[in-house]
């Protein structure tokens, strides 16, 4: 009997003590780590942050120890940005735009211990950051090629027919924001070499927007075009972009935008739409990032040759922009791209900065 007690007084010992006591139990969840995925704006804003979203989520669906962690709203000189470098739980950060590449750039430089993926840009002097290059040089010239020949379609001064428009130059618009390396660096010198390709005499004016400008300034910046005759544009932004659609509601130019598959709801100006599809390649890096650090992993640029990235025409605008030649030239334009008959590469990404405590 006495045998009898004892056992039993042990096993409620046992059954008392806390199961990490010995080892921790099967069926105890894992504790959680986060891949953070930081965006300008919210998720469905842009077409490129749905697109890192998803493909975040995808690398990780299988994982019970991982979450993906959407933080929006990011901005220049954002905290949240170091703040989620330094937290040990976070296994990798996803900076999603150009919008604030540069802050990006910095906390990597400043957190070599965190993993960061770039999305729309690289360092290649940081070993902790890896790369995703979306190819705006490709996209910007044959958005430019594309608004160059609406240019010889319709006479951007107004004239009446007969009249002589050589007082006004053919010009096309360009909206960007301000200060960003890939928008003025990338963006806007393709789109100038598109509008030339297409007619030698063809100007690009363009327009700049502080960064998450109010639909108020937008709409001002859009009115100008407006005033000045300008009958197609291309809004190459990033944070703004949700403001420009509301506002471009309101014009008659031909808009040609950047990354969408389908133009806004509503948008029966849309000329055409030079898309990319990045959610495999986002997919990809993470879990590639996960497995081996970002050390060893090569910079990935999505480009028309990769076929992650096409043109897409099917709009009524478009049909009735161009005649049937104007719109085989730009298919064969967009063709040399895809067949990489003509490549037009990415320039160097600008220096990462450098650690004070290097000099």
């Amino acid at each position: 009997m006495r045998h009898f007690i004892i056992a039993l007084l042990l096993a409620i010992v046992i059954a008392a003590l806390p199961l990490h006591a010995f080892g921790g139990s099967e069926d105890e969840p894992p504790e959680i780590d986060y891949v953070s995925v930081m965006l300008p704006d919210t998720a469905d804003s842009h077409p490129l942050y749905r697109m890192i979203v998803d493909g975040a989520e995808a690398a990780v669906a299988e994982r019970e120890d991982l979450e993906v962690e959407v933080i929006t709203g990011v901005r220049r000189g954002d905290p949240r940005l170091a703040e989620r470098a330094g937290d040990r739980r976070v296994a990798l950060l996803v900076v999603g735009g150009g919008a604030f590449l540069e802050d990006g750039i910095r906390a990597a430089a400043e957190h070599p211990g965190a993993s960061f993926l770039l999305v729309d840009g690289e360092a290649p002097g940081l070993a902790n950051a890896a790369g995703l290059l979306i190819n705006r040089r490709e996209q910007a010239f044959l958005a430019g090629y594309i608004a160059g020949l609406r240019l010889g379609e319709e006479d951007p001064s107004g004239a009446a027919p007969g009249e002589s428009a050589a007082a006004a130059p053919a010009t096309a618009g360009l909206l960007i924001e301000t200060g960003l390396y890939m928008s003025e660096d990338v963006v806007r010198p393709a789109y100038r070499l598109g509008l030339k390709a297409a007619a030698d005499g063809n100007q690009a004016r363009t327009k700049r927007l502080p960064v998450g400008a109010p639909v108020s300034v937008v709409r001002s910046r859009i009115e100008d075009f407006d005033a000045d005759g300008i009958p197609v544009l291309m809004p190459a932004l990033y944070a703004n972009r949700s403001a420009a659609m509301r506002a471009l509601r309101e014009t008659d130019m031909d808009i040609i935008w950047l990354d969408s598959k389908r133009p806004p709801r509503g948008e029966d100006h849309a000329l055409a739409a030079i898309a990319l599809e990045i959610e495999d390649a986002v997919a990809a890096l993470v879990a590639q990032i996960l497995h081996a650090g970002p050390e060893g992993v090569e910079t990935v640029e999505a480009s028309f040759r990769s076929g992650r990235m096409t043109l897409n025409t099917d709009f009524d605008r478009f049909e009735s922009a161009f005649d049937a030649e104007t719109r085989g030239r730009i298919e064969h334009m967009a063709e040399r791209l895809e067949t990489g008959e003509l490549s037009l590469r990415m320039p160097p990404a600008p220096a990462p900065p450098r650690d004070p405590r290097d000099q």
